[in-house]
């Protein structure tokens, strides 16, 4: 079994400054297990904050296993990847690159961004994909027993899941207490 840890400095992050202090002085300490993956999501391409975002990469380049890069080639194209690309190898060759795609018109440049070396597979973020398509999106939450059957789930635990799902809001997460 495999795991990510992911710290995101991306959009609702709201103290980006004060998350980049804290990676710096707590990641190097931090013990590392070959099954976790150590992952960042970094602010859009080119931007103010992508900038701040590399030099955190650039100072703790051993601590990190993938970059998330937010808004993948929505303003450039897959020369971001391109771009990003050459600075980790440069860094560290281990670090892998996991575009996140967030609008349905950026699905059409996919395979472009495939074609690095650096990146194994692109992540779709659904929650602006159905933004852009007007589709709202909601979800519940719960943990507990399941039975499975060909092609489905069933028991006490989904049917509390789709009760807690029914009363979130559009674009909401609720989590029952007890997961």
């Amino acid at each position: 079994t495999s795991h990510t840890l992911l710290f995101d400095l991306e959009d609702g992050c709201r103290q980006k400054e004060m998350s980049r202090e804290l990676l710096r002085r707590e990641l190097p300490g931090l013990p590392r297990k070959r099954e976790v993956q150590v992952a960042v999501r970094i602010n859009p391409f080119r931007t103010e904050e992508y900038e701040k975002d590399l030099a955190l990469i650039r100072d703790l380049p051993e601590c990190f296993d993938a970059v998330m890069l937010a808004k993948a080639g929505e303003a450039y194209g897959a020369p971001e990847i391109r771009d990003l690309s050459a600075v980790l190898v440069g860094l560290n060759h281990r670090i892998t690159i996991q575009p996140i795609i967030e609008h349905p018109k950026s699905l059409k440049i996919a395979p472009e961004l495939m074609q690095y070396a650096t990146v194994k597979h692109v992540v779709f973020g659904i929650h602006d994909f159905s933004k852009a398509m007007g589709i709202q999106t909601r979800a519940g939450v719960h943990t507990g027993e399941v039975e499975l059957v060909p092609g489905n789930v069933r028991g006490v635990a989904v049917h509390l899941a789709a009760r807690i799902m029914a009363q979130a809001g559009p674009s909401e997460v609720l989590v029952s207490g007890t997961t």
